[in-house]
């Protein structure tokens, strides 16, 4: 993974040189890059033997590029479910004929500071980047009325039941494919989309010792709740395909 990395860091960055793009800087009216993916999110190392199935999420990014740089600072969001419990239950020990849905998940939200290095323009732009930050790891409980068809009613009650935080850091690589492309039009008229981005990334993210629960770590007995929480870092490589826009 470590040598994937430092080719990428040294390919990537031979592609984004600014002798090579110099020219292309100043034809980009685009400051600010904005996206959204679906991410899948495999735990690593000690984390995976706890944790052995994906996690399956969502994230995004917002953006600003440098002026005249191929580099963009930013922040990434992504949250991801790794674990999920479904049971039905009486509402209460007094009122037994009425059961309701309790929903159990096991979470992850990252949140991370992000510099970029990437070309303003062409059909097919590769990135490399670095990212610190923290992963916030917690397991949440909801309660769900069975009346709903779809079940999405919201949450007649919820509790966090248990959380822990981490710092990360890791690396990045992906690339952007222009679908769209409407910067001349913006150039002129100030307004709209500049581009529009398939958007494919692979990260890796070292995490520092946190605490959590994965599925049957929740026990019930006697009216009684335990936890058996697991210990140890948290490194995770994340898959996205998304779409950006630039504007």
């Amino acid at each position: 993974m470590y040598r994937f990395i430092l080719y990428a860091l040294l390919v990537l960055g031979l592609l984004n040189s600014p002798s090579l793009f110099a020219q292309e800087w100043a034809a980009s009216p685009t400051q600010w890059q904005g996206g959204v993916g679906l991410i899948l999110g495999v735990p690593q190392g000690a984390f995976q033997r706890n944790i052995t199935d994906p996690g399956i999420g969502i994230g995004g990014h917002i953006g600003y590029r440098v002026p005249q740089s191929p580099l963009m600072i930013g922040l990434r969001i992504d949250y991801l479910i790794y674990g999920y419990e479904r049971r039905a239950a009486p509402f209460s020990t007094t009122i037994p004929d009425v059961t309701v849905d309790v929903n159990t998940n096991n979470n992850i939200l990252q949140t991370n500071i992000f510099m970029r290095r990437q070309p303003r323009n062409g059909v097919f732009r590769p990135y490399i980047e670095g990212l610190a930050g923290m992963n916030y790891l917690f397991t949440h409980t909801s309660i769900h009325d069975q009346s709903s068809i779809f079940n999405d009613n919201d949450a007649i009650a919820s509790t966090v039941n248990f959380d822990d935080a981490a710092l990360t850091y890791g690396f990045g690589a992906g690339f952007n494919l222009r679908v769209y492309d409407g910067r001349e039009k913006r150039a002129i008229t100030q307004r709209g989309v500049g581009a529009v981005s398939l958007d494919f990334s692979l990260r890796y993210l070292n995490g520092t010792e946190a605490s959590y629960l994965r599925e049957g770590s929740i026990k019930r007995q006697n009216g009684q709740v335990t936890y058996s929480a697991f210990r140890s870092r948290t490194n995770l490589v994340t898959g996205m395909i998304g779409v950006s826009v630039d504007f």
